[in-house]
């Protein structure tokens, strides 16, 4: 249950992602939640694997993130080509 909210939030985040990166960051935002919860439990041990985990699902947010701004449109696309052949034919 808790995975499928999180799950929805990265999509509604990031539309278009790709569902095996969707799944990765909601499984690692998952055991966050979890090592978390075992931390406020006086569990010191988990204060390592909670850091390495959230280092890990910061970079994947963040190459999500880049994948989102990096995709030009067709649009855009066809401008810069027609640019480009503009720019020869002269």
């Amino acid at each position: 249950m808790r995975f499928k909210q999180i799950a929805a939030g990265i999509v509604a985040e990031y539309p278009g992602s790709d569902v095996s990166r969707v799944r990765e960051l909601a499984l690692l935002k998952l055991a966050i939640e979890l090592r978390q919860a075992k931390l406020l439990t006086d569990d010191p041990a988990q204060a390592d694997e909670l850091v390495r985990l959230s280092n890990l699902a910061a970079r994947r947010e963040r190459d999500l993130r880049g994948r989102r701004r990096a995709k030009p449109t067709l649009h855009d696309y066809l401008a810069a080509r027609k640019a480009s052949v503009d720019g020869k034919a002269e």
